[in-house]
């Protein structure tokens, strides 16, 4: 199983109207490998959620348009398979 952590977004203003709104679109994931060790997996998660992660990953953070990284889980992208199955071909 693969752990993922994504971006956190802040306040973007759509420069257009908007016609119409899906869930929430999330950032590609970070990931890392299931079989790592947990020494490292808890290394890997603290850099990116611990409590100084956000000061630490300013740049990455900036580069992401994003405030943070939360933790995610496949169900967060059930939203674009829905759209997915909607959408014309």
């Amino acid at each position: 199983m693969r752990s993922s952590i994504a971006p956190i977004r802040f306040g973007l203003r759509p420069a257009r109207r908007v016609l119409w709104k899906s869930e929430p679109i999330p950032y590609d994931p970070l990931v890392y490998r299931g079989q790592l060790c947990e020494p490292m997996k808890r290394q890997i998660r603290a850099a990116f959620l611990g409590e100084t992660a956000a000061a630490s990953l300013r740049d990455l953070l900036e580069g992401f348009k994003a405030v943070g990284f939360i933790p995610i889980e496949d169900s967060h992208y059930s939203g674009i398979r829905k759209v997915l199955t909607k959408t014309p071909k």
